[in-house]
């Protein structure tokens, strides 16, 4: 199946990938998983319908040990299904909005062009989070809200951008936060089991 092809296969074939500590599965998505997407997929729309672009663009994956949900800088979604179905479906309409709004503001661009490094993919990612949350909080995303980072949360004040909360960080005290798990798509670290640039499946 072509990346970003939603499909009614009965089948879904799997890319393993060998990280160090033991295989992660990433594959293209069941019947049944595909249904699931497009119920909270309808769900993330209700709160912001100018994301049905990039929310039908992205092209999903199944991955195993993807904490929650993460993009990859080529627009790939990546689902821990056994996570998602564990929260409410309101709750996962409103985290595919943040993961498609690192998209939508090119946050993988820009922690390129500002130089982020390995040892500062933390401190991108809660920025960006940061930047993007109290938008989400605004738009009735309360569930996220309560799950994610805003910018209260690294004592910074609403509506900037990630590169003011970035700075921000550089004079913080080093946060409290849970590190944020986004995927390269946010600019911060990949998520366990990204493919690489040239990588294909069939399906």
């Amino acid at each position: 199946m072509p990346a970003g092809n939603l499909s009614s296969t009965t089948t879904a074939e799997a890319v393993r990938i060998e990280p160090k500590e033991h295989p992660v599965t990433v594959r293209t998505l069941t019947p049944a998983e595909t249904a699931d997407l497009g119920a909270w997929r309808y769900l993330a729309l209700r709160h912001m319908p100018y994301l049905a672009s990039v929310l039908f663009r992205m092209a999903p994956l199944f991955n195993d040990e993807t904490p929650t949900l993460a993009v990859d800088a080529r627009w790939r979604l990546y689902i821990n299904f056994e996570w998602c179905r564990s929260q409410t479906p309101e709750m996962i309409g409103q985290a595919l909005c943040h993961e498609a709004s690192h998209l939508l503001a090119n946050h993988a661009h820009f922690a390129k062009d500002l130089g982020v490094t390995p040892d500062k993919f933390q401190q991108w990612n809660l920025s960006t989070d940061a930047a993007i949350n109290d938008d989400l909080r605004d738009a009735g995303c309360k569930e996220l809200a309560e799950f994610g980072v805003l910018p209260a949360s690294i004592g910074a004040p609403d509506y900037q951008t990630p590169h003011f909360y970035y700075r921000h960080l550089d004079q913080a005290e080093p946060p409290t936060e849970e590190a944020p798990q986004c995927g390269s798509g946010s600019g911060g670290a990949p998520t366990p089991g990204e493919l690489g640039g040239d990588a294909t499946w069939t399906g």
